[in-house]
């Protein structure tokens, strides 16, 4: 009888939990697309960093082979040999040496979670169903079932 009583409890909570995913949560498609359009920013970035890369190799190479390719990036750095005139226009000023490791992409803005509420919605119906079944006249025993009343047969 008690298991009865539970398994109805479980199954309105079930169904509470279920049609109220329906209502509050995000649909399939639209969550479907968010992340699709994450994964595209993601490979373009991936695609820029490679690219990045393959530049960033290529000019290590040529800086392992030629000297005067060191001592035009000791320029552009700021870098010069002893004894070496240098003559600056006024007004100009020497480019930043800094460059941008790349670009951070962040994870799309998440829906709030209605998860919890939900949740606590079916337990609340759990609890309900429990105690309205369990003090209902037919779970005590007190009334028969649809106007039968079951005996235990004599021996």
């Amino acid at each position: 009888m008690i298991a009865r009583q539970l398994a109805t409890a479980g199954l309105v909570a079930l169904v509470v939990y279920l049609a109220g995913g329906l209502f509050v949560s995000r649909y399939a498609g639209e969550a479907y697309d968010s992340l699709a359009a994450h994964v595209d920013r993601l490979e373009r970035n991936v695609a820029e960093l490679r690219d990045r890369r393959d530049r960033l190799v290529a000019q290590a190479e040529t800086l392992r082979r030629s000297p005067d390719a060191v001592a035009l990036e000791a320029r552009r750095l700021g870098y010069y040999r002893p004894g070496e005139v240098v003559i600056r226009i006024e007004g100009s000023e020497a480019p930043s040496a800094a460059q941008s490791p790349g670009v951070f992409v962040r994870n799309p803005p998440s829906a709030p979670d209605r998860g919890a509420i939900l949740r606590a919605a079916s337990a609340l119906a759990f609890v309900v169903t429990l105690i309205v079944r369990m003090l209902s006249p037919s779970a005590a025993g007190a009334a028969p079932v649809h106007g039968y009343e079951i005996r235990r047969a004599s021996r």
